[in-house]
């Protein structure tokens, strides 16, 4: 491969650098935004099995999603159409700048873009992304099945079984298009004649088919434990430094090294397939040629360079910034405290499934440690409120504890206490938990060392504590865990800890400045408890980043009510700030 490809490895580098940068700065984060208008538009806040047909009946909706859909498939075919054009260009041992692979590349995907073509797309959008071995990009691998659709799958055998049949029959087609891109853009074919071709080939080359693929396999395997590696680096330095400003800059150098690892990382394993199946190709089929113009140039002074590459910075930077202001300002999350507990028993597995069915973002929940040491959901210390019996968390284990019926004041609804284990496997994987720690007798560190060790593998859920030595802790333990700092009331220096990065206050203490304190230190603030639909319009006009409530459905219809106009706004001042 390197004797082909080294004449090009620059051009390559630069290209594939560029397109990262499009994808992840510009590309992604407009679709996402996009996404986002359509569902929306389409009355909701978040996709769930229960709202799914409602958004699917918005005609608008479904609209905006095909517009998504084709960019989606305009952008992914044009990547690899340029990949192919390099190995064109290296198996002929010529060297290609960059202007001239975009001219060419666009030149020779014209016969692609065709309505004879149509098929094209759902094979792009559906079965590439479910089977993305032999190319990756970072547009379609953000395409990928709703977590509730999976997680109803789960829950059935049938369904299992019916997922495991259609993962194969995708597995074997894509398989089958192996060599699709090479047949349409070298061979001049429409899909459906350019898909036969290449399932013909399948058939000739598959001894050689299946030892490529298991190469490019292993590859990427390789390549992927080297990022594994870098990450776990990264989070051992953090360890040790987890504040200041040494640690900001290790954050953005690994966002920097996260980007150039992912060029690496598709280079090398987008190249090898490239030749792996163009070897194949080239082998059994007639030596096609591709219209280049090697010489084609577009020279740029020096001075403009310097300029272009000032002014991308400067976007990118707009970019970033627009980002973080996104996320601080411009969607409300909606908090569902212990559950939706204005319409469940508190803190129990039915009111934490209702508050997912109603699109929470944030679920907010209670924990504390038993005699045995079993982190259970609870927000008492003792059972004698939720269980008529006088008796103390800590002084139980949990097989006495789970023998105890819980239920509402007024006793018309009954649960069981459950285990913070056995939760954490039911949570939607867009739905974050907010884990507050109850100290009972002083057990607060090791509660959050129990915690911590669940969430292992749950690096999105939060951490939160109304005392600030367990969220230090928690820091201390993981320096990537979010923390929230739950606030009743305070003065003085409250609000700009190095260990706290959501500040949960209580309505009372919630005012224009306090909320312009935590902002100005790059922190989000939730108020709790908000239950009135009045009160929720008035921290909105706030610009607090959080509603914590009892009722998510309703506090969401009032969130959404404002949002429909605003993320429009923010959408418009996004190509704004690009143009």
């Amino acid at each position: 491969m390197i004797r082909y490809m080294y004449k090009n490895l620059k051009t390559l580098t630069l290209f594939q650098l560029s397109f990262n940068l499009l994808c992840y700065g510009v590309l992604v984060p407009i679709l996402k935004w996009i996404f986002k208008i359509s569902i929306l538009i389409s009355g909701i806040n978040n996709l769930t099995e229960v709202n799914f047909l409602i958004y699917l009946r918005h005609p608008l909706s479904i609209v905006i999603d095909l517009v998504i859909l084709f960019i989606i498939t305009v952008t992914t075919l044009m990547y690899f159409n340029a990949l192919v054009v390099i190995y064109i260009a290296s198996k002929n041992k010529k060297s290609i700048t960059l202007y001239s692979l975009l001219i060419a590349t666009y030149e020779n995907s014209k016969d692609v873009f065709k309505l004879r073509n149509v098929s094209l797309f759902l094979y792009v959008v559906v079965a590439l992304p479910y089977f993305n071995i032999i190319y990756k990009n970072p547009v379609i691998k953000n395409l990928n099945v709703p977590s509730f659709i999976l997680e109803s799958v789960r829950l059935n055998n049938l369904y299992i079984f019916i997922y495991i049949i259609l993962s194969l029959f995708l597995i074997l087609y894509v398989i089958h298009n192996a060599y699709v891109f090479f047949y349409m853009l070298i061979g001049k074919m429409k899909y459906g004649d350019a898909r036969r071709a290449s399932k013909n080939l399948i058939k000739k080359t598959k001894k050689d088919m299946f030892v490529s693929l298991v190469k490019i396999v292993v590859l990427g395997a390789i390549m992927l434990g080297i990022c594994v590696a870098f990450q776990y680096l990264f989070y051992g330095i953090c360890r040790f430094i987890n504040n200041g400003i040494l640690f900001k800059i290790l954050v953005g150098v690994f966002s920097l090294m996260t980007i150039i690892n992912s060029t690496i990382y598709h280079i090398v394993t987008n190249v090898y397939g490239t030749y792996l199946f163009g070897e194949l190709y080239f082998e059994n089929e007639n030596p096609f040629d591709l219209k280049i113009d090697y010489d084609k140039a577009f020279n740029i002074p020096s001075w403009l360079k310097l300029a272009v590459a000032a002014v991308v910075i400067v976007i990118l930077a707009m970019l970033g910034w627009f980002q973080v202001y996104n996320d601080v300002r411009s969607d409300v999350a909606v908090v569902a405290h212990r559950g939706a507990s204005g319409e469940e028993l508190e803190n129990t597995k039915e009111a934490f499934m209702k508050a997912q069915a109603e699109g929470a973002e944030y679920i907010e929940l209670d924990v504390t440690l038993t005699e045995d040491n079993q982190v259970v959901i609870v927000h008492d210390a003792n059972l004698k409120r939720l269980g008529g019996v006088d008796k103390f968390i800590d002084e139980m284990t949990y097989d006495e504890i789970k023998q105890i019926p819980i239920y509402n004041e007024e006793k018309t609804e009954f649960g069981q206490i459950m285990l913070l284990k056995d939760l954490l496997p039911m949570i939607n994987p867009d739905v974050k938990l907010i884990i507050e720690i109850k100290p009972i007798d002083g057990n607060g560190k090791e509660c959050v060392q129990a915690v911590e060790r669940l969430l292992t593998f749950y690096s999105r859920h939060y951490i939160a504590c109304l005392d600030i030595s367990i969220l230090k802790e928690a820091k201390r333990l993981n320096p990537l865990r979010k923390t929230v700092y739950l606030l009743a009331f305070a003065l003085g220096n409250w609000y700009n800890y190095d260990c706290v990065d959501i500040y949960a206050i209580e309505q009372s203490f919630a005012s224009e400045e306090n909320v312009e304190l935590v902002h100005k230190n790059k922190n989000q603030i939730f108020v709790w408890n908000v239950n009135d639909e009045k009160d929720a319009f008035r921290y909105l006009e706030l610009g607090v980043d959080g509603l914590i409530t009892n009722y998510p459905k309703k506090i969401l219809s009032t969130v959404n009510s404002s949002q429909l106009q605003l993320q429009s706004e923010n959408l418009l001042n996004f190509f704004k700030v690009s143009l």
